[in-house]
């Protein structure tokens, strides 16, 4: 196709601005699915709001207000819409037996490719009532959005109490904006152009898809983090003890490094008393745990006097290769098999070499 007439131009005797032309302009300013392409990643502009369908006291849904990017494909451009106030869409009786999806949307009919008019659509479709429902196709509503995938049981009179809501709709931002994922689940889903900036509001990462390594990565490097909580045990006597419990580390395709922080307290005044030490470690061995806490980082606090406590932190790297997985597991040891209160919680974040 050829270069198309600007927006704000005047017509003459070769033609006017049409409304494709318009709408293939309006592309250039939102997020793309790929490099090289016309084609928009189509959703809701993010406000604040996640929950965009919620339920009623009765059979229908209540949609939010929005403004929202649609497009039927690179070719057709893009359509901006809003909804400016909530919209009460109805929907049919629940199944007298099984379940449905109920599928909530919206949509831009057009006159000169769907007929009818040209108005603006908040729907619902309904699915077939099964053992193990099928979502409805929206494939009559074409450039379509999906706000949201309800599971209706049988006999249910509300959409408020019984009736299982999913907000599905995707959110899209201005060309080099922030797109925002509900979770992980979500971000890993998208198909989006390189260096495209994501925030998973589960986690609170703010990351960016780095297409050389086809993977989510944080601005800061760090494409991984979390943390186990205090965790509580009295133990000692069989050796070497589990702790925090385990963080698996999937195979990424470059080498990473990880960040291991520590806090431990560690009641050093049971018998015997000369024995006041306690070994902490991180397993490393990739794709195992290591019992016997050989080839671990290994820390020793030592007390020589007695004391009621000892709090302990210890922090860590450990290399892993690329195309390598790994389990780690905080472990302890206290010296002569020494019964002890211990309490502890560690902390990691996963970066790129």
């Amino acid at each position: 196709m050829a270069i198309t007439r600007g927006l704000g131009t005047t017509g003459n005797a070769a033609g006017t601005v049409t409304p494709l032309d318009h709408k293939l302009a309006q592309s250039g300013l939102l997020a793309k699915q790929g490099a090289g392409s016309n084609l928009i990643r189509p959703g809701l502009f993010f406000d604040g709001v996640t929950a965009i369908v919620t339920g009623t006291s009765g059979m229908s849904y209540n949609v939010a207000p929005f403004t929202a990017a649609l497009s039927r494909g690179a070719a057709a451009g893009t359509v901006l819409l809003c909804n400016d106030g909530t919209v009460n869409v109805v929907t049919t009786a629940a199944p007298g037996s099984n379940s449905r999806i109920d599928v909530v949307y919206a949509w831009q009919r057009e006159f000169s490719l769907d007929g009818v008019d040209s108005d603006p659509v908040i729907g619902v479709v309904q699915g077939s009532p099964a053992a193990v429902p099928v979502a409805p196709s929206l494939a009559a509503f074409p450039g379509a959005i999906e706000l949201a995938r309800i599971t209706v049981p049988a006999g249910v009179t509300a959409t408020n109490s019984g009736p299982t809501i999913t907000q599905s709709a995707p959110f899209t931002a201005a060309a080099g904006g922030v797109l925002v994922f509900r979770t992980t689940a979500e971000r890993n889903a998208a198909v989006v152009a390189d260096g495209t900036l994501g925030y998973v509001v589960a986690s609170g990462l703010l990351q960016m898809w780095r297409a050389d390594v086809a993977a989510w990565v944080n601005v800061d490097g760090v494409f991984e983090r979390g943390r186990l909580g205090f965790s509580s045990v009295t133990a000692g006597a069989g050796g070497v003890q589990d702790l925090s419990g385990v963080v698996s580390f999937a195979a990424v395709p470059y080498a990473t490094v990880i960040d291991l922080e520590t806090m431990c307290i560690v009641d050093l005044t049971a018998s015997p008393p000369s024995a006041r030490s306690v070994n902490l470690g991180f397993n490393t061995t990739a794709g195992t745990l290591d019992q016997d806490m050989s080839g671990n980082i290994e820390w020793a606090a030592s007390v020589a006097a007695a004391g009621s406590s000892r709090v302990i932190t210890q922090r860590a790297s450990v290399s892993l290769p690329a195309s390598t997985a790994t389990d780690i597991k905080l472990r302890w040891n206290p010296s002569g098999n020494a019964v002890r209160a211990f309490a502890s919680a560690w902390r990691y974040t996963r970066r790129r070499a």
